[in-house]
């Protein structure tokens, strides 16, 4: 099923390439936002009331909505239903992801001692390091050194894609 520029944007979610995850997105909101629209009558001021309309939802959550409508829109312009993608044209905010407390003494006492035995280990080195949940999970002998007492992460393995050198904890050790 084609897309005419002129005709309202619906359920035609038949993309080539859209993961399960921008297909989701698109269909519970971003159609159900933009249905009453034709393609040409999207303008960066309906992009940008869009991403007002959920702004109850984390920043990079509604970053992901409006990289899942680019993605849409781009399609069209691939497919020549619209001259240029509106969606690009309105900036992305970058979330703040930075943590605001950390466990006190006691909640990390309680949160060890709750967990099963063999989930102990893996948030004592989450604890003592600070480490991401994949980082940890991810670990292989060949990043520990014992001796130097240090893990070492490659670029591959963390999220910011920089190599990291991590101290072990006597603790932790």
């Amino acid at each position: 099923m084609k897309r005419e520029a002129s005709d309202h944007c619906g359920p035609v979610v038949h993309s080539r390439s859209l993961t399960d995850e921008i297909v989701s997105i698109v269909e519970s909101h971003t159609i159900p936002y933009f249905g009453s629209f034709t393609l040409a009558e999207i303008k960066p001021r309906q992009v940008k009331a869009y991403r007002q309309s959920v702004q109850h939802l984390a920043t990079q959550t509604i970053n992901h909505h409006h990289t899942a409508l680019k993605h849409m829109l781009g399609m069209d312009m691939q497919d020549e239903y619209v001259n240029r993608n509106v969606a690009r044209l309105v900036k992305m905010v970058t979330p703040d992801n930075e943590r605001d407390r950390l466990l006190t003494h006691d909640e990390w006492t309680r949160l060890y001692n709750a967990a099963l035995p063999h989930l102990q280990d893996i948030l004592l080195c989450a604890y003592h390091t600070g480490m991401r949940r994949g980082e940890v999970l991810g670990l292989k002998w060949e990043n520990i050194d014992l001796i130097n007492n240090m893990i070492y992460l490659k670029a591959t393995a963390t999220k910011t894609k920089q190599p990291r050198m991590i101290p072990i904890t006597d603790d932790l050790r």
